[in-house]
């Protein structure tokens, strides 16, 4: 372990924080009786849009602080930024010295990754003045202590994760950079409602697929299993989308975006389905997706000047977020 950070009196550096979207975000429901993280398959790409996070250490602080310029009103003891910068001390025995600084453009409650990213940007950021390769076991394990989509963003290229969304199970280092344009609605979807919303979504449906067959008797309906009602709530497998990955076929991307978490998000807020029914009808995109636990929503088009239209256009007819920008590809550089 690299120890500079004790035989300076300042140092700052900066680095972007990427953006995400899910290609491929498959929810699996709880069993009977679970609770906690769901188990997940996520297919997540960067995208050229990022905030700034900026790490300054000074030998005379005595603790740990992070600064943003935007964002939600989050206490600092829930901030992931911070709480990355304080697991990374305690995990490596630094004092600390720290100040954080977040220039924000990603907008939050989005499923876009904003304070994921943040929070892994600052742990790179840490790495890089300690000396600390950034995909070392326990830096990856802060990560993933942090948050599901923490871990993905150390180094940001396509990839499929499971478990809980943090497990790498294989990486696309060879997929181009493709053209996209995010539309965000005026309402914003935070992480842990989407959950709750997809959980109660999964609980009426397997209500109402076993209420018609509970009218046969008290005797069956003791004997029906709610198990099985689940069974028909389990996400596609993302196998079809991961092997156009593997041979970077991006046209093929398109027709195989899936997201089962956002099912449950669009009955309840409206604004999503009103941007997927316009998106849908502009020329040049097709198969537009909600990211993550939304609200975002992104399409892929044919070129960066299709995307910069329809942000333009979007821009002076709704009352939306929206930008052009590209996912980052294989010639980029981290």
């Amino acid at each position: 372990m690299n120890n500079s950070v004790t035989c300076c009196a300042s140092y700052q550096d900066a680095a972007p924080a990427y953006a995400k979207i899910n290609l491929h975000l498959g929810i699996y429901p709880h069993n009977v009786g679970e609770s906690g993280y769901h188990r997940a398959d996520s297919v997540m790409a960067a995208l050229e849009l990022a905030d700034t996070v900026t790490l300054s250490y000074n030998e005379r602080a005595q603790q740990n602080t992070v600064v943003m310029d935007a964002g939600p009103d989050v206490a600092m003891k829930d901030n992931t930024a911070f709480r990355a910068l304080e697991a990374m001390c305690q995990t490596f025995h630094k004092q600390p010295a720290y100040t954080v600084t977040i220039q924000k453009h990603i907008p939050a409650q989005a499923g876009l990754g904003g304070s994921s990213s943040d929070a892994a940007t600052t742990i790179k950021l840490l790495c890089k003045f300690w000396g600390i390769d950034a995909l070392d076991a326990r830096v990856v394990r802060v990560a993933q202590s942090i948050g599901a989509d923490v871990a993905f963003f150390l180094h940001p290229i396509p990839a499929y994760l499971n478990g809980v969304g943090a497990t790498l199970q294989e990486s696309f280092e060879h997929v181009p950079s493709i053209p996209c344009v995010i539309v965000r609605p005026q309402a914003g979807v935070s992480t842990p409602v989407a959950y709750r919303l997809f959980d109660e979504h999964v609980q009426t449906g397997v209500e109402t697929e076993l209420k018609p067959r509970s009218e046969l008797g008290a005797e069956l309906k003791q004997r029906l299993n709610p198990e099985a009602g689940i069974q028909s709530f389990m996400p596609q497998s993302p196998d079809r989308i991961i092997q156009a990955l593997r041979v970077g076929d991006v046209l093929a991307l398109n027709g195989l975006l899936y997201n089962n978490l956002a099912e449950a998000v669009i009955q309840q807020v409206a604004d999503i389905r009103e941007v997927l029914a316009w998106l849908r009808t502009q020329q040049g995109i097709s198969h537009p997706c909600v990211t993550g636990s939304g609200s975002a929503v992104f399409a892929f088009a044919q070129s960066s000047a299709i995307c910069d239209e329809i942000a333009l256009k979007a821009s002076k007819m709704r009352n939306w977020w929206v930008y052009s920008t590209k996912t980052l590809g294989l010639n980029h550089v981290f």
